[in-house]
């Protein structure tokens, strides 16, 4: 009788064992207005589907277990006026995906992150180590079809962190209004338009955004009007460290960029502005600049392919403050009617110095295979200028062409260095008046006698993130020599530092009186570089690494949700 009564009650455990776990295996439905603070994980639904849309309510928060998977029916979305916290792991992501047995872009509509109230924005939360694929659908006005994007953000500061956005039918990521978002570690690839894409006008244009350190690789196509990669249009904005390849647009198959910033350390390769040549159109294969006040510095600009005009950069200013284009390796780039490397027309001119504009094309002969320039005023000095060609095939050098008409003042395209230093070789590589009258002269004397080193300044912390109190190393290399250094930390003027004899240095942040908070610290020199950190309580204390003089931190200075000052633009 015992061993009846057991054996029927190990049944009865099988039996509950396995009704248990169905329920956890299920799918479960989700929609409608969460009002109440919620928490969706795996335990419990192997698969939350979302057949009509969620709205996360203001004040409350929708909280997303690692390994959880969130599938959407067609046009549905996810809207978090009030907190989303998705955090993933490595080894365990969140995914956002369509329902659909056979899934395609535009399947669902994607995941905005909203201020109901325009000009006030709110923090949004985080996504972190999770996939968004197949959005970018939903039906909206065709005027404010560019807004459609996997990821949206009105007016808010979300976190998004080492996430896959992929397939969307628009835009991977887009961002307007009062936003700042951090947008870091991000693999952005094979989204139909931009990239990223990042708007603001006036008042909206005040918070600098950061994105960092993402590849944004196969995004945009010949119907993606600009920005292919990433598109900045109004918003103050710092690009940093990124991988941009092969990406597509009519203007700006890259990068197009018309606002404020800084583009540093990134490699822009392999990308096109494949339309028909019509005036804007197919321009800038690698970067379209329109902006102003931006520094250009330290970046790799290789293989990208214009089927008009500006393989590398087509710049177009109307600022009289344009900038900085400084220490850039811009080579293997080509165009099919002016300028291989670089087109610049009207009005005014960044600082060109410090670059390698080499070994790039252009289809039409005489038309500026390293550099054609339409302005009155076009001072390109200190660049190494050689390998340069022109035609089709192209065997013609072809280092510099002026296309203005004579009778304005003269270019200074003075000490470059041309790849020789034979004044005859130099004067058949640079196509100007003395080649045809009806053009303006390039004066190129004095020329360099050996090419200009292309080293990039560098500015290290030695750990990202700590708790206050924590001793953090500052170290920077490849700075000008001997020379003043200002330091300034979120603007903050904190000292003067000598650069050694291969221009480094090095020096102590103490953190005792800071908060928490973001921290950029920038040495400030001709020219500029910059790294950040985080502070924030339960990280790492950590203790003073390596020798140089201690500075203090003051309290005050913090920069809460990821906004970033950018560096002065000097002049040399």
């Amino acid at each position: 009788m015992k061993k009846l009564f057991r054996l029927m009650a190990v049944f009865v455990l099988l039996v509950i064992s396995v009704q248990i776990g169905r329920v956890m295996s299920q799918s479960c439905e989700v929609g409608g207005i969460l009002s109440i603070d919620t928490v969706w994980d795996p335990g419990t639904c192997a698969v939350y589907r979302a057949s009509n849309s969620v709205l996360v309510s203001s004040g409350v928060s929708l909280t997303i277990a690692p390994g959880t998977t969130v599938e959407f029916d067609s046009q549905k979305g996810l809207e978090i006026r009030g907190t989303l916290i998705a955090q993933g792991t490595s080894s365990a992501p969140i995914r956002f995906t369509s329902s659909a047995a056979s899934p395609m872009p535009g399947d669902w509509a994607g995941i905005a992150f909203v201020s109901p109230q325009e000009f006030t924005p709110i923090n949004g939360g985080t996504i972190q180590y999770a996939t968004i694929e197949y959005a970018g659908g939903g039906n909206v006005n065709p005027l404010e079809v560019d807004r459609r994007a996997a990821v949206r953000v009105y007016s808010a500061f979300p976190t998004i962190e080492n996430v896959t956005i992929r397939e969307s039918l628009t835009s991977g990521l887009y961002v307007w209004g009062t936003s700042s978002p951090y947008i870091s570690n991000n693999q952005v690839v094979n989204n139909h338009q931009s990239g990223i894409h990042i708007e603001g006008i006036g008042i909206q244009a005040m918070a600098p955004i950061m994105v960092s350190n993402n590849m944004i690789a196969g995004n945009g196509s010949a119907n993606t009007d600009a920005g292919g990669g990433i598109d900045i249009n109004g918003t103050p904005t710092t690009i940093r460290g990124n991988t941009v390849t092969g990406n597509a647009a009519c203007h700006g198959g890259g990068i197009r960029f018309s606002s404020s910033g800084l583009i540093e350390n990134n490699v822009i390769a392999g990308n096109s502005a494949p339309c028909v040549p019509f005036l804007e159109s197919g321009n800038g294969g690698g970067i379209v600049y329109t902006g102003f006040e931006t520094i250009i510095r330290n970046n790799v600009i290789t293989g990208n392919q214009a089927n008009n005009s500006g393989g590398a950069f087509y710049i177009r200013l109307s600022s009289p403050s344009a900038g900085q284009l400084t220490g850039n390796l811009i080579s293997n780039n080509s165009a099919k009617i002016k300028g291989g490397g670089l087109f610049i027309v009207c009005c005014s001119v960044p600082d060109i110095a410090a670059n390698s504009i080499v070994d790039n094309t252009v289809e039409q002969t005489n038309q500026g295979g390293g550099v054609y320039c339409y302005w009155e005023t076009c001072p390109i000095t200190g660049n190494n200028i050689y390998h340069n060609l022109s035609g089709s095939p192209a065997i013609t050098p072809n280092d510099f062409t002026n296309g203005h008409a004579a009778g304005i003042p003269d270019i200074n395209a003075e000490n470059n260095y041309w790849g020789t230093t034979d004044q005859g070789i130099i004067e058949a590589q640079v196509y100007h008046f003395v080649d045809d009258a009806s053009l303006a002269l390039v004066d190129y004397l004095p020329f360099l006698n050996q090419p200009i080193p292309l080293t990039f300044p560098s500015f290290s912390v030695n750990h990202s993130s700590g708790a206050p109190g924590s001793y953090f190393t500052v170290v920077g290399s490849s700075f000008p020599a001997g020379e003043t250094i200002s330091v300034e930390v979120n603007g903050f003027s904190l000292a003067d530092v000598p650069s050694g004899v291969n221009g480094e240095f090095t020096l102590i942040l103490s953190t005792t009186s800071a908060d928490e908070g973001n921290y950029q610290v920038s040495g400030v020199g001709y020219p500029s570089a910059s790294d950040s950190f985080r502070l924030q309580i339960g990280e790492t204390v950590w203790d003073q690494e390596g020798t140089g003089p201690v500075f203090e931190l003051p309290a005050g200075i913090a920069v809460s949700e990821h906004l970033v000052f950018l560096p002065t633009v000097l002049t040399p």
